[in-house]
């Protein structure tokens, strides 16, 4: 989908797909040479009005860790966090610290012949992006 992304406030990003299958994965990427980035507020909706498809998209459900999400890379355990600051809305963000590239994400259902946006909020604590330091992936 993007890769790349952030500055130093939380900017909105929004893609739209049209569903073809009925499963489907949100991944993000991260690897913080040389910034770090906090996510927020991610919701992949029908692009005609409805709810949001994902699980504590909010990062809100917990101030410890991130329920409904699942992190996978050899960096995550230590690195990825829920933080107080900065946060688009609520109270809770989430945030990566990562060396090496990891990954945040989650399946959610779709319909087929649907078309859906995927939204969220980004901020990059440096406003600097390296090449490859931020991916998403929707599979």
């Amino acid at each position: 989908m993007g890769s790349n992304l952030g500055s130093q406030s939380f900017t909105s990003y929004t893609y739209t797909f049209p569903a073809t299958r009925t499963q489907y994965v949100l991944c993000f990427g991260f690897s913080n040479a040389p910034g770090q980035f906090n996510l927020d507020d991610v919701s992949v909706a029908s692009i005609v009005g409805g709810t949001n498809l994902l699980t504590n998209g909010g990062f809100e459900s917990s101030s410890s860790s991130y329920p409904g999400w699942t992190a996978t890379g050899s960096s995550y355990n230590s690195n990825f966090e829920i933080e107080t600051s900065p946060v688009h809305t609520g109270l809770y963000s989430f945030h990566n610290g990562v060396s090496t590239m990891a990954y945040l994400g989650q399946s959610f259902a779709a319909t087929i012949g649907t078309t859906y946006n995927v939204s969220f909020w980004l901020y990059n604590n440096k406003g600097i992006i390296a090449s490859n330091a931020y991916k998403i992936f929707l599979s």
